[in-house]
Order: structure tokens, then sequence, then C-alpha cells
């Protein structure tokens, strides 16, 4: 039989006492440090998954208002028809005969990086069927709007990428949020009579001298086969960067590179959209 003194065995050492609670310091740091990790990588992916829902989302109807540029409703119906000077208000742009994309270069919207443009894109409603604007509303059979003008106007207001169309004036719309800058260029051909498989010979801002374009020195919106999208969009929440660096981002046509202090995260959306009534 072992004996043991119980004396000795009635509490720890003070050096026992802090070995013990250095290693527990150590054990909760390294949790609290896989948790914030953690925590930290899933603020990324999910916030970074909200752009690419949003950039998403934005092109497609950005594609889908565009690519209806000049539609003339029905063909069957109105075959020889022709779109002849119009004037939208709020901004007030006129169309010229024929002229169904327009556009303002540093229009009405605020932009961290620089004033967005605005984009203009005029067609007729659906003599036949059903269509809709860029905010959902009815324009085709049966509608006040079919085989009659629509006007959808693109800017960024507030951050927001925002809708408005002359089918329904009083209700703007945003679509997407968190949007820094839109810049639009217009892609033209330098032929004025070309007709079929028109392919765009140049990018010009809405900010370009207005001509006949018939060099790239000019812009003649008349002769626009294509439109180059161009978003900047950022997260909903801020200081997910890497070790808290600033990211810089090139997105100015004039190349200039801009710190974002907030350590948000930027993605740069690119889409060049054709004209179908213009090139087919």
């Amino acid at each position: 039989m072992i004996s043991f003194n119980k004396k000795q065995q009635l509490g720890l050492t003070l050096v026992e006492l802090m070995i013990a609670m250095v290693i527990g310091l150590v054990l909760v740091g390294g949790v609290i440090q896989i948790f914030a990790a953690n925590n930290q990588t899933y603020r990324v992916t999910e916030n970074m998954s909200r752009v690419q829902e949003n950039g998403r989302f934005a092109l497609d109807n950005l594609g889908r208002i565009i690519r209806l540029a000049g539609f003339k409703g029905d063909t069957e119906t109105s075959p020889g028809a022709e779109y002849v000077t119009n004037t939208t208000a709020s901004p007030s742009v006129t169309f010229t005969n024929g002229q169904t994309v327009s556009g303002i270069d540093g229009g009405v919207g605020g932009a961290a990086l620089d004033q967005s443009d605005d984009l203009f894109i005029r067609y007729r409603g659906a003599s036949l069927g059903s269509m809709t604007d860029c905010i959902g509303t009815n324009i085709g059979q049966g509608t006040a709007f079919a085989g009659n003008n629509v006007v959808n106007r693109y800017y960024v207001n507030n951050g927001s990428l925002m809708c408005h169309s002359s089918a329904a004036p009083a209700v703007p719309q945003p679509l997407i949020d968190n949007v820094v800058s839109m810049q639009i260029l217009y892609g033209m051909t330098t032929d004025p009579a070309a007709f079929h498989d028109v392919q765009a010979e140049c990018y010009l801002p809405a900010s370009a001298a207005i001509g006949a374009g018939t060099d790239c020195t000019s812009l003649n919106f008349e002769q626009v086969v294509s439109v180059r999208i161009r978003l900047l969009l950022s997260t909903p929440a801020d200081n997910l960067t890497a070790d808290g660096v600033v990211q810089s981002i090139i997105f100015d046509d004039d190349g200039t590179n801009d710190a974002m202090v907030d350590r948000r995260l930027y993605r740069r959306l690119t889409k060049t959209i054709s004209l179908r009534n213009k090139i087919l």
C-alpha cells in the first residue's frame, strides 16, 4: 500500500497556475482567430455573391432593352413605319428622324469616381402579343403603348441604377444598388448607307462632337449599331480587403487611378450589345 500525504495535494503552485492560464489563453486565442477568419471569409463570399447577382441582373435588363432599340411593334402591320423627331422630358433629349439611341455623358446622377452617363433607348410597344419595358410595365397588345413610342432611360442616382420609362413616367425604379459608376460608349459605323451585316468601326462617348459620322472624329447617333456598357459595382459592406489594403481602381476614360479608402471590394463589368434592328 502506498500512502499519500494529503497536505501535498491541497492545491496548485503559482507556476502551475500560470502555465495553465497561458495554455488556456493560447487555445482561446486560436479559436477566436479561426472564428474571425471564417467570419471574414463568409463576409467576402456573401458580398461578392451580391455583387455578381446585381451585375448579372443589370446587364440582362440592359441587354434586353437595348436590343429592342428601333423595334417597330409588328413588321407585319407596319413594315414601312419610321421613327420621327421626338423629344423626351426630364431631362430633355431630342431624337432625330430614325434615331433610336441617345445619351448624355456625365448626366444626372451621383458617382464617387465620375458623373455617370445617361442612356436613352427608343422603341415601340407590341401591337400583337405581350411586351414589357425596363420596369415591367405592360406595353403590349391592348395597352395605350401598343404601336406607340416608348423611351427607357437608364441612369445612376445615389448609388442605384435607375430605370425611368415613358410608359410609367411617375415611377422611376431602382434596379440594383451599390453602383459606383456607369459609362457608355457607342459603337458607330462610318458608312451612312450601311444597312445589313453592319459592324461598329469605333466606339465614342456621348460627349464626342456630333456630326455626320463619316469618320471616327464625330458621333452620329443614327449610325450607332452597338452599345458598350461599363459598370463599376461595390460590395454592400466595407473593410473587406485583405489585410486592410486600400484598393485602387482604374475605371474612367481618363485612366485616373482612384483609391478606394472604404476598403470595399469592387468589380468592373463590361458588355457590348448590338442593336439587332440596325444590323440585321
